[in-house]
């Protein structure tokens, strides 16, 4: 099945910022779906984010405005068959948000029940609990620079001075130390 819309309108849609187009037009559905597609497509996959564009899709009913006759025709159409790793990569994220929206919601659950629930063991029950975003938190790639000491020579500073500045600013600055 091929998308209801040419190649070159998808690119005239790109151009521009999306707030600034009427939700319900096709150019902003355009966007909307692309949007959601390069999200999908990443391995960094931001559940709230995701989220967010699938309730403006239904929101705005974007298949309609793209032409198409349901809302799965569309998806099937535009976002395809996800990847294994994006399709593990977004269960994961969702279960580990799953994992703290159940805590937050009932405080008194142990990890252990939430684990059982959710069919994912404790630790990463508690590694979701406490990360902000399991997948995007990561270590920084690159190690902090090493510090440097600097240590200077007194009598080469003195020479430098004088050389520099001249025998009078050394005189005044020697008497005011």
């Amino acid at each position: 099945m091929q998308k209801p819309y040419s190649r070159r309108e998808e690119n005239l849609a790109q151009t521009g910022p999306r707030d600034l187009r009427d939700p319900r037009s096709r150019e902003y559905a355009i966007q909307t779906v692309n949007h959601l597609r390069r999200l999908l497509e990443g391995v960094k996959i931001d559940t709230a984010k995701i989220e967010e564009e699938f309730q403006i899709i239904n929101q705005y009913e974007h298949w309609k405005a793209l032409g198409y006759k349901s809302k799965k025709e569309m998806m099937e159409v535009e976002l395809g068959d996800l990847s294994t790793v994006g399709k593990k990569n977004l269960e994961r994220v969702s279960r580990s948000e799953q994992a703290r929206r159940m805590k937050a919601d009932n405080p008194d659950m142990s990890n252990a029940e939430i684990a059982r629930e959710l069919g994912m063991t404790r630790q990463l029950v508690s590694y979701a609990r406490k990360s902000k975003n399991p997948v995007l938190a990561q270590k920084p790639l690159t190690p902090k620079p090493p510090m440097i000491r600097l240590t200077l020579d007194p009598s080469l500073t003195a020479a430098n001075i004088r050389a520099k500045m001249g025998e009078e600013y050394a005189a005044k600055l020697k008497a005011a130390l």
